[in-house]
């Protein structure tokens, strides 16, 4: 490793490239899953009875379209942890009996509603702590409650509305800023089609002819090389040709390392690092060494050496 520079970008590239043969060539292990009795799904640790389930850890039991989760039970199209009795709900923690509802925390009985603490019996509901018996944040009684919640329902079933989550058109997050764009990636044609939210491209007002920038091959390929004039002058991305800024913080975290300057826009690096995730996906393929038919959450596509479990553990373990 002394012999190995890794302050300069060039050297960090060819070793880059050496890891991605290895990376490309290596066996890979159909699902990852660890001590999980009846479940189909990828990432799983002590769960029984999941059903295309993904990075549930701690624990989990009797779920169906859940990813990720922690120590979970009795649900379906979920998010969260420690919960349990949910349906079409997100970011919900120690809750229970959660209906198509996000972000409820400490939560029972709750229904259509939003950044919720600690409250039972709400329907509609955002923002609320601590409250019972509430609808579109206004307080009811007992029996008052209950009357307006069965009229409401009863115009939801009527009109098909209850029973399916808020529309993405009302998501808070555009398709492009969310995690979606990764894991689930569409044409941006096909998400307005949809009616989802898509965020309309914003047009810089950046003149970059009237800046000093610095393109790929300017800056510095070593990082000892580097002053703090860095951090004055905007870098051009290679790959995407927008300009980003290197911070003070980033600058001593490359220095304290010994890394070179990055001449790849920030965005595109977390998109690098989040295709070495596993998506939440199936897929049919045969094994690479039996042929024998599988469920692997490694695309086909990729022409991976992908084994089943038997002749993985015979080949590796």
């Amino acid at each position: 490793m002394s012999e190995i520079d890794l302050g300069k970008r060039s050297e960090v590239r060819k070793w880059q490239a050496e890891f991605e043969k290895i990376f490309v060539s290596a066996i890979r292990k159909a699902v990852n899953n660890i001590r999980a009795e009846n479940c189909l799904g990828d990432n799983l640790r002590e769960c029984r009875n999941c059903y295309k389930c993904f990075r549930v850890v701690g624990g989990g039991e009797n779920l169906r379209y859940t990813a990720p989760a922690d120590r979970m039970a009795s649900a379906m199209v979920a998010t969260g942890a420690q919960s349990s009795f949910l349906y079409e709900a997100g970011g919900v923690v120690h809750a229970e009996r959660t209906l198509f509802s996000i972000m409820i925390r400490t939560g029972r009985n709750v229904e259509y509603s939003m950044e919720c603490n600690n409250c039972d019996y709400i329907f509609g509901c955002v923002g609320l702590k601590n409250k019972k018996y509430c609808i579109f944040n206004t307080q009811y009684t007992e029996e008052e409650y209950w009357m307006r919640v069965d009229e409401i329902k009863t115009k939801m079933l009527v009109d098909g509305e209850y029973g399916e989550f808020f529309p993405l058109a009302m998501s808070a997050t555009a398709y492009q800023d969310s995690s979606a764009s990764v894991d689930f990636p569409l044409p941006e044609e096909e998400v307005a089609r949809h009616g989802w939210h898509v965020k309309e491209r914003e047009k810089s007002d950046i003149d970059l002819s009237k800046m000093t920038v610095l393109k790929p091959g300017q800056v510095p390929d070593n990082i000892s090389d580097v002053t703090d004039d860095i951090l004055k002058t905007p870098i051009i991305c290679e790959r995407t040709g927008k300009p980003f800024r290197i911070t003070p913080f980033e600058l001593g975290f490359y220095r304290a390392m010994h890394l070179p300057i990055p001449t790849i826009h920030p965005l595109e690096r977390i998109k690098d690092l989040l295709k070495f995730r596993h998506p939440f996906r199936l897929f049919r393929y045969p094994c690479s060494k039996c042929g024998k038919e599988m469920d692997t959450s490694f695309d086909p596509t990729l022409k991976y050496k992908v084994y089943c479990e038997q002749c993985y553990n015979a080949e590796v373990a």
